[in-house]
């Protein structure tokens, strides 16, 4: 079965989801929404075919049947909200929502619509280096602890010290370095241990009205160990990402992309453990998304939505701690 897919933005990530998406047909491209004719044309363009829409009520209108979302944070939930009301499926880029009131709603509306499917687009726990990972952690001994950190200076850090506000860095768009990137950090951690006790975040924002934060540093406390985090938009970091067991130390080069995995024994000996795959990155998400539609997996899909769930949880705890205010906690976002 192959399914219609409408996308919501023109931007590279839209066009790496769309790659992976029509691997083995398993979508085909219908329909690109966006605010410049130009830029959606650039998509259609590129794949040969697709409808571009600038009005998102005819968007939602044509013969979609899913609909893939990589606009602003801000705009997720009211766009997942209307695409569902609309009864088509929703894929959602990370994070799909500024907070728990919005991600609520949209657990209300999949009550009320069981035969309705949505997923985030947490790629990091759809690759198959994730699954290793989690599978050694009952291998080598208790686990005490774990260091994760994202630290990459953005390509709009430039344009922010020229002046600017670009979204990513706008409490207006639901932006900042913990929603942006701490967001993998946080999923990647539920999903190894679970939800935590307790959470800890301090960040440097920037210094201007709407300003989110571009650096930060915080916890996760479990019951029997601590996952420490680092996140930062404003410069680059090329250390490793660790994870400490009695047994052995897992070195992991990145927790968004997981391509190289390597387990450091007490001795001094390392071995390379990971799953060396090549080619589109969004490919295995794409995939997973594709074969829950196609067997009416319902419950594969809410048990996603739980985790989701924790971590839009622990986000907001995060943000609350350092004062990150974004404008979708006070009001929904209009379209």
């Amino acid at each position: 079965m192959t399914y219609q897919l409408g996308v919501v933005g023109s931007n590279w990530i839209s066009e790496q989801f769309i790659a992976a998406a029509q691997e083995n047909c398993q979508f085909n491209l219908a329909a690109v929404y966006s605010r410049s004719v130009d830029h959606g044309e650039k998509i259609t363009k590129k794949f040969g075919r697709g409808q571009v829409y600038t009005d998102f009520t005819k968007f939602l209108a044509s013969n979609i049947s899913v609909v893939y979302i990589a606009s602003p944070n801000s705009l997720h939930f009211i766009q997942t909200k209307t695409a569902l009301l609309k009864h088509k499926h929703v894929i959602c880029e990370k994070p799909a929502f500024s907070n728990p009131r919005e991600l609520n709603e949209i657990r209300r509306i999949l009550k009320d619509n069981p035969d309705l499917f949505f997923f985030e687009a947490q790629r990091n726990l759809y690759d198959p280096n994730f699954q290793v990972i989690k599978d050694l952690l009952n291998e080598f001994g208790p686990i005490w602890g774990a260091n994760l950190n994202f630290i990459r200076q953005s390509s709009r850090y430039p344009a922010l010290k020229a002046g600017e506000l670009p979204n990513a860095f706008s409490t207006v768009y639901s932006g900042g370095a913990l929603a942006d990137l701490g967001v993998y950090l946080v999923a990647f951690a539920v999903g190894l241990f679970g939800e935590p006790e307790k959470v800890n975040y301090q960040a440097e924002k920037w210094p201007v009205k709407d300003g989110a934060d571009i650096f930060g540093v915080g916890s996760l406390t479990y019951s029997d160990l601590l996952v420490a985090l680092a996140i930062g938009k404003n410069v680059t970091s090329e250390n490793n990402n660790e994870i400490y067991g009695e047994n052995g130390t897992l070195i992991i080069d990145s927790v968004a992309n997981l391509s190289k995995i390597k387990l450091r024994y007490p001795s001094g000996e390392i071995q390379d453990i990971s799953l060396h795959n090549s080619g589109n990155p969004l490919s295995f998400e794409a995939k997973s998304f594709y074969w829950i539609l196609a067997k009416q997996n319902h419950q594969k899909m809410l048990e996603q939505f739980e985790q989701t769930a924790i971590v839009n949880r622990t986000l907001k705890l995060m943000r609350d701690q350092a004062g990150i205010i974004f404008t979708s906690d006070q009001v929904s976002k209009a379209l």
